[in-house]
């Protein structure tokens, strides 16, 4: 039996690794591999090599096949520690292989490790086009006492309480520990509302199964590339409709212009409002471009580790 402490203080118990148990819900088998990481990276800084290297290498094939099973799951945030582990366990063969102090390594077994180990999975990424000079409002999980979103009845229940735009934490709200990634967007489109306008507009392999039979929406959790006025970036989930109807597909997926006409087409959490530093008025209002990005195509950055974060702290408190 080993244990390996969070840094939330709480000392988990850890017997061993599932690494294809399709019975075990996707978040459960993460968690497992999320506790399997943090052990091998302790091993790694006693210099337990050997040990560390198994410990990656079954952390690669829990992640691989977590994305197997279940490929809409966490998609982009599965496919970055898919690309961690896979680089842990060649920089971890590389130096059992030469030696910690070896100026000269053997470039053909390097390269034969390399071969041996795969490269993640990854979806074709796409190149979709921007958005520009897009008005930006603020909106957030429980604005106004509503309580639901397009897609979820019981929005502010499922993220542990409203998103204070007001009270913070980092990025999260300081009231309550965030259950959802605090980096969301809305845009005014609805595809469960308008079924036929989503078949027109939306690609075929985005297109989920129902779920208890009932629709699963297709724009929900999609990632949005967002940038300044002044070119930072930042990256966020799409997670409700509006701000201003939820039939503007010619604008949300087309080339046309939105319907909201002078008012804010995209609304951001108070997440996004603060990693890029959107300080509007109604005399002034940010202005934003913004374009879709595949899973594939996000970067490391504060929206994949707080909604990590958030998905770990819903697993541990099951």
């Amino acid at each position: 039996m080993r244990a390996v402490i969070l840094a939330s203080g709480i000392l988990i118990s850890f017997s061993g690794l599932v690494l294809a148990a399709p019975d075990l819900d996707s978040g459960h088998r993460y968690l497992e591999v999320y506790l399997k990481i943090s052990e091998a990276e302790h091993l790694e800084k006693k210099s337990d090599l050997a040990s560390a290297l198994k410990d990656f290498k079954e952390c690669y094939g829990g992640l691989l096949a977590i994305h197997t099973d279940n490929p809409d799951w966490e998609t982009a945030l599965v496919e970055h520690r898919l690309e961690d582990c896979r680089a842990k366990v060649l920089d971890l063969q590389d130096k059992i292989t030469t030696g910690l102090n070896s100026p000269h390594p053997n470039g053909d077994t390097l390269a034969k490790n390399r071969a041996a180990f795969p490269d993640p999975i990854k979806e074709s990424v796409t190149t979709y086009p921007w958005k520009s000079n897009v008005i930006a409002g603020l909106f957030w999980i429980g604005k106004e006492g509503v309580t639901r979103s397009a897609w979820d009845d019981n929005w502010v229940k499922t993220n542990g309480g409203v998103d204070s735009p007001d009270d913070r934490n980092g990025y999260s709200t300081a009231g309550h520990a965030s259950k959802l990634n605090p980096f969301y967007v809305a845009l005014p489109f609805n595809d469960i509302a308008h079924p036929e306008m989503a078949q027109k507009w939306l690609p075929t392999r985005r297109h989920r199964e129902p779920e208890n039979g009932k629709p699963v929406s297709t724009c929900k959790d999609r990632w949005v590339w967002i940038k300044n006025a002044d070119g930072q970036s930042c990256f966020a989930q799409w997670e409700d409709a509006g701000p201003f109807g939820d039939d503007d597909a010619g604008y949300v997926f087309g080339k046309g212009a939105p319907k909201a006409n002078g008012k804010p087409a995209l609304s951001v959490s108070p997440a996004v409002r603060d990693y890029l530093q959107l300080n509007g008025s109604d005399e002034k209002p940010a202005l934003v471009s913004w374009r879709f990005v595949d899973d594939a195509d996000v970067p490391p950055g504060a929206w994949l580790k707080y909604d990590e974060q958030a998905l770990i702290y819903v697993e541990m408190n099951k």
